[in-house]
């Protein structure tokens, strides 16, 4: 599987278009390394058109997350509807991940923690 990416900034915005499952998030762990491998280390996941995401794709994304913050990174999520962001209350996975309302927001995030 492919995935739509476009880059603000230093910030590569990678959309996930179906359900996040294994076999997609399978195919997200090997981009994200790919990603890595070549310098990205700030990435948002787009999640604007998932309406489900099944543990092993969260347990992708917690160990993505740790690879961006290993090189001075970070890995966020953007857009999620309603139903996805209780998915991540409800695991306490926001208090770990960031969820932004907008990609605006997470460049402005970027711009501050390079800055610090």
């Amino acid at each position: 599987m492919k995935f739509n990416t476009r880059e603000i900034g230093r910030l590569k915005i990678i959309d996930v278009e179906r359900e996040f499952t294994a076999q997609v998030g399978e195919n997200f762990r090997e981009y994200v390394d790919s990603l890595l491998k070549s310098g990205v280390i700030f990435i948002a996941v787009n999640l604007d058109k998932i309406d489900y995401i099944n543990s092993l794709a969260l347990g992708i994304i917690l160990s993505k997350m740790r690879a961006c913050r290993d090189r001075g990174g970070d890995l966020f999520i953007v857009n999620a509807i309603e139903k996805i962001k209780n998915i991540f209350r409800l695991t306490k996975l926001d208090q770990i991940i960031k969820i932004y309302d907008s990609e605006g927001d997470v460049v402005k995030k970027i711009s501050m923690i390079e800055n610090q």
